[in-house]
């Protein structure tokens, strides 16, 4: 970063002015300082120029360092003007500094030393995310001390701010790309995964029945394996391509086909009281409740055992909607297991167009789970 420094700083002397101890670095200064931080990816290239115009604005010729850290559980950063310190000196440095900031003293020792000089380290209050600074420089001449004291003030202050903003969106883009990543799972799991399971269960049966089945019944079979494989060609393509799944009909008929599908190949009776206006639901909202729906009857076959699902999608409070699952199966385990997403992502699924969800079991009772929303998101 070029920046024009005239008039930004008087120029220091040992012979200085009795007011120039009320000297600030320029506003300016530390904005672009503070800026650049903000957007430059790669802090720790910046750091040093940063530093060195710093230095240069003030008059002094001394050198100065940065220590810094992003939480107080992770390891200092060194960076500065003067020559890289040898290991054991940066060592026992970081030592010091552990010892200072665990005991909030805002001061090192007058024994410790970087580049073979006495130094003096003033410590930056911690920032809001947990960040952790101190300036080090050698110690300036008597009459010199006060101004370079607030110099090493001001500029820490420019950097904790700078280092600041730029790790809290570094925290943001990493809740971005997890939620992302999130929502693609969930994507997965409630679409191609389940069409990926079903398809293996066919396809091993129908291995172990081959050579039974009559060519009618096995073209059948081979059929419904092919529509399977399509649909979840289909939908890999579609998350591909925008991220997320569409309804190729409406919520009805879409459910209808789930719950024609899951007949064929369980032996459960399925019930579905659909009284929802397909006109008051927008389509995200439509694709959440299919998947939701789906996952629950997906899981009252594969794992509960039921005889009987009963399927209820009713208005509620003249503004939502109230969808209600109930099966006649074993219920749910006490604990569940540590690779089952199922359930968390249609919590998920709930929270995100504005729904509860809420779940009830009764061992070998069966299990009831309810969505329940008090208003439908637009």
């Amino acid at each position: 970063m070029a920046v024009s420094l005239t008039r930004w700083f008087a120029r220091l002397h040992s012979d200085a002015r009795p007011d120039t101890r009320r000297y600030r670095p320029q506003r300016e200064l530390l904005h672009r300082i503070t800026l650049t931080l903000i957007r430059n990816p790669d802090v720790g290239d910046s750091l040093p120029e940063l530093l060195r115009q710093g230095v240069m604005a003030s008059g002094f010729s001394l050198p100065i360092w940065l220590a810094w850290r992003r939480a107080a559980d992770a390891n200092w950063n060194l960076t500065g003007t003067g020559r890289t310190p040898a290991s054991l000196e940066t060592a026992r440095l970081f030592y010091q500094l552990d010892l200072a900031s665990r005991g909030d003293r805002y001061r090192l020792s007058g024994q410790d030393t970087l580049d073979q000089q006495p130094i003096q380290g003033l410590r930056l209050p911690d920032g809001d995310s947990g960040l952790q600074l101190w300036m080090l420089s050698p110690v300036p001449p008597q009459a010199s001390m006060d101004s370079w004291s607030q110099l090493l003030r001001d500029l820490g202050q420019a950097i904790r701010e700078g280092l600041d903003i730029h790790q809290a969106q570094e925290q943001q883009l990493l809740r971005q790309r997890q939620e992302l990543q999130q929502s693609l799972a969930a994507s997965l799991h409630d679409s191609v995964a389940q069409q990926l399971c079903y398809l293996c269960l066919q396809t091993g049966r129908l291995e172990k029945q081959a050579a039974q089945l009559s060519s009618e019944a096995l073209s059948t079979r081979l059929q419904e394996i092919r529509k399977q494989t399509r649909q979840a060609y289909r939908q890999t393509r579609e998350l591909i391509s925008s991220a997320r799944i569409r309804l190729q009909h409406s919520l009805e008929q879409e459910l209808q086909c789930a719950i024609t599908e899951f007949e064929q190949h369980s032996g459960i009776m399925f019930e579905l009281d659909n009284r929802l206006s397909p006109l008051d639901l927008p389509e995200p909202v439509a694709v959440e409740l299919l998947l939701i729906l789906r996952e629950a009857l997906s899981n009252a076959v594969r794992h509960a055992h039921a005889r009987h699902v009963s399927v209820q999608l009713l208005p509620h409070n003249n503004r939502g909607f109230h969808i209600r699952i109930q099966d006649d199966g074993r219920g749910l385990p006490d604990q569940r297991s540590p690779d089952s997403f199922g359930l968390g992502i249609m919590e998920e699924r709930a929270r995100k167009i504005g729904a509860c969800l809420r779940i009830s079991s009764t061992p070998a009772q069966g299990t009831c789970i309810e969505v329940i929303a008090e208003e439908i998101c637009p």
